[in-house]
Parts: C-alpha cells; structure tokens; sequence
C-alpha cells in the first residue's frame, strides 16, 4: 500500500479549541473516562473555570490567555518535544504500514491532510473529517502509542464505510456502537503479539466502558485476524448486549 507521511506540527488554536470543548461546553465522561479531570490535573490554573460564574465569552478569554502564555513560556521545550516525536515515529512507521497491509484487505489511503498535533493536554482527539489528530507531548505511553492509535482509527472507519456500508448507514462515528468498534479493535489489534513487534504496546487498556467487551471481541480476532469477520461478529455481539 501507499506509505503516508504524517506531518507534525504544533497548533496553539487547536490546543484552545479542545480545552473549550472539554471544559466550557462541560463535556461528561467518555467512555468512562474524565478527559477535564486530565486537563485540570495537568493545568491547575484553569480550575478557576470550575469555581467562577462567568459568561462564555469570559472563560474563552481565560482559556485563550493561559494557552497564549503557556506557549510563550515553554515554546524551546515544545519546538524540541515536537522534534522528538517526528523521529521517534519515523523510526517505526514502516513496520506500523507493514500492518495496516496485514490487517486491511487493500487498504487504500483516503484523501486527508495526516497531520498529528503536538498537544499540551491529554486527550488526544481525532478528526476524522481531515484525517488529524492530537497527541500529548508527555503521553505516559509514549507518542508513538498515540499516533499508531488515531491512524489506525482512518484506516478501520475507511474500510468499514466502504465494505460494510450497510451496516453503518446512519451511525454516528463518534458514539454508540459504531464508536465502541472503532475502540475495541485498536484495542485488539495493537495488543496483538505481531503488531510492530509489540514495542510498544503491551499494556494497552480499553476504555473502562468497553471492558466488558474485550475478552469476546479479542477471541473474535484470534480467530484468523480476519477483520471482516471480526466487524460482523462484534457488531453482532455488542448489539446482542443489554444496555446498562
């Protein structure tokens, strides 16, 4: 398959949006996950969002403000992490297409800009739209962990738009069952004893909603690594489930 070349770069705008969504709209957990809690835990000034009454606009001043300074302050220690994760990534993202061959029956690379962030908070969104993401500068799973992840994400939603149309017509890919394979097969395909030698990855962790799933959908996949199996299987399984 085509090789794709991520670009990184860093981007402050992007780094207030994603505070703003995780904080000013008061987003509840995903996945069982408490992304504010990460960001306050890493950036205690803005809990002063969490104690103040003030309108939108106000907490967007204090958002774009501390980002602002946060950057200005630390912009060597950003530039050099920046550096950092382009050559760690380089050194493995061959083995990492080496996979996606494996794993993807014809995988072909979709129009997008494959571009990773540099980020100072611990989320790590993708945007499947234009095919970016974020990745934390300080992941405690290293980079690599990161952008293996949220690339992996582009190729699965591609394929299983393209060869399971049917089955998703309709689905949002950012919730609900379509959103809990997307998860669960990162899961099971970077923990997978060949994938990228397994450097890596070997304590991966689903989300904690999504635990109840793994041993299931692993066992589906172990079956063969036969990913058009392992969609329809999964799909069946986890919509077979009652809702908690």
């Amino acid at each position: 398959m085509q090789k794709i070349e991520i670009k990184f770069e860093l981007n402050k705008e992007l780094d207030k949006h994603v505070i703003w969504d995780f904080l000013g709209l008061d987003k509840p957990p995903v996945g069982g996950i408490d992304f504010a809690e990460s960001i306050f835990r890493d950036h205690p000034y803005l809990m002063i969002l969490k104690e103040n009454n003030k309108s939108d606009e106000e907490n967007w001043k204090v958002i774009c403000d501390y980002v602002d300074d946060f950057y200005e302050r630390n912009i060597e220690d950003l530039n050099t992490s920046l550096e950092a994760i382009q050559k760690e990534w380089r050194k493995d993202e061959s083995d990492f297409f080496d996979y996606i061959s494996c794993i993807f029956k014809d995988p072909e690379v979709s129009e997008g800009e494959y571009a990773g962030y540099l980020s100072i908070i611990n989320c790590n969104p993708r945007f499947l739209h234009n095919k970016t993401f974020q990745v934390f500068y300080k992941h405690k799973s290293g980079t690599n962990y990161v952008i293996a992840h949220e690339v992996l994400h582009f190729f699965f939603y591609d394929y299983a738009n393209k060869r399971h149309s049917k089955m998703f017509a309709g689905l949002d890919e950012n919730t609900g069952i379509y959103w809990d394979l997307a998860e669960l097969f990162d899961v099971v395909a970077m923990s997978a004893s060949d994938f990228m030698s397994n450097r890596y990855f070997e304590n991966i962790h689903p989300y904690p909603e999504h635990a109840k799933y793994l041993d299931v959908v692993r066992s589906i996949w172990d079956k063969g690594h036969d990913i058009d199996r392992w969609i329809v299987e999964s799909y069946e399984y986890i919509n077979s489930q009652p809702v908690a």
